[in-house]
């Protein structure tokens, strides 16, 4: 019966399969901002505190903010 639970907690795998972010919390203040999808070398700016920010992904696809 553990295993059958086990496989309900690891059926959220295909998050990378939705697509590219279509949001992003910014580093600096932490506001939720809507965005349009994000490509790598993108640049955004938060709507709240103005922060710029390089987007970059892992190997693995996960979203990195690097401000510049």
């Amino acid at each position: 019966m553990s295993a059958h639970g086990h496989d309900e907690e690891e059926a959220p795998e295909d998050d990378g399969a939705r697509g590219p972010p279509t949001e992003f919390d910014c580093p600096g203040c932490t506001a939720h901002n809507p965005c349009e999808p994000l490509k790598d070398k993108d640049e955004v700016l938060c709507n709240y505190c103005g922060l710029g920010f390089e987007v970059r992904f892992t190997t693995g696809g996960k979203l990195r903010l690097r401000e510049i």
